[in-house]
């Protein structure tokens, strides 16, 4: 049987996720641009004749407030995926959250999902092999997420994972969200680069793994949660994130 690229790098993200480090020192703002320096006033006309006065300079009006980025709107009204489940606008959902609550709480949120696997054999899963015996999926975005549920810690149903993966329709769905201080948060998720992560993260705590074939390259991220790892196209600044997931993994 043919293992997909997914299950591949499902595979050695889980044995990634044991991997931490150190959290450092966030990296500082940019400093602000210098203001703009006056021009200099007209010199008076020399001709005592009197002639039509000059039209006064227009005042330059305040720019207006930038609106809110695509990626903030979606998360003002979705909410975010951490390190330890996902943060909805009004409630926190955990891993380890029984499986009709969490679903009840998706769905009145982010509304009917793409796609519902209903209760499947975890060992035969389209997600690879999964833990637990049972397991049920969940994608919105066509794909963009998935939630996982299943029987990992006892017989009941449970949240256990969720993934951003490069397909469908990402920018319809949550980003990913780090806690890099008391306050300072990165919000991050497919095609954010290897120097955007680097930069807006603390010192020490996003980390790249070259490719080891048949593997892609990959990362990890540690913040104040259980922390995130996911694939990248490269280990470049310029290179990109790929898959992000959080939680318990599957693997073939």
């Amino acid at each position: 049987m043919r293992t997909s690229p997914l299950v591949l790098a499902l595979v050695l993200l889980a044995v990634l996720a044991a991997c931490s480090d150190e959290p450092g020192r966030p990296v500082a703002s940019p400093k602000a641009l210098p203001s703009a320096v006056e021009s200099p006033s007209p010199l008076p006309s020399p001709s005592p004749t009197p002639s039509v006065s000059p039209s006064p300079s227009p005042s330059t009006s305040p720019s207006p407030s930038p609106s809110p980025s695509p990626s903030a709107a979606v998360a003002a009204r979705l909410g975010y995926l951490t390190g330890d489940g996902i943060d909805l606008p009004r409630e926190v959902i955990e891993f380890g959250a029984p499986m009709e609550k969490a679903i009840r709480s998706l769905r009145a949120v982010w509304g009917a999902p793409t796609k519902d696997t209903g209760v499947i054999e975890a060992g035969s899963s389209p997600y690879g092999v999964c833990p637990g015996t049972d397991l049920r999926g969940l994608e919105f975005g066509r794909g963009a997420l998935l939630v996982l549920f299943g029987n990992v810690d006892g017989p009941e149903l449970t949240m256990y994972n969720w993934s951003l993966n490069d397909t469908g329709t990402p920018g319809k769905v949550a980003r990913a969200r780090a806690l890099v201080g008391d306050t300072a948060t990165f919000a991050f998720g497919i095609d954010t680069t290897v120097k955007q992560a680097r930069e807006g993260t603390a010192t020490g705590t996003f980390t790249v793994q070259p490719p080891n074939d048949p593997f892609p390259a990959s990362f990890t991220l540690r913040d104040q949660s259980a922390g995130f790892f996911g694939s990248l196209t490269g280990t470049t600044p310029a290179s990109r994130m790929t898959f992000v997931q959080a939680g318990r993994a599957c693997g073939e």
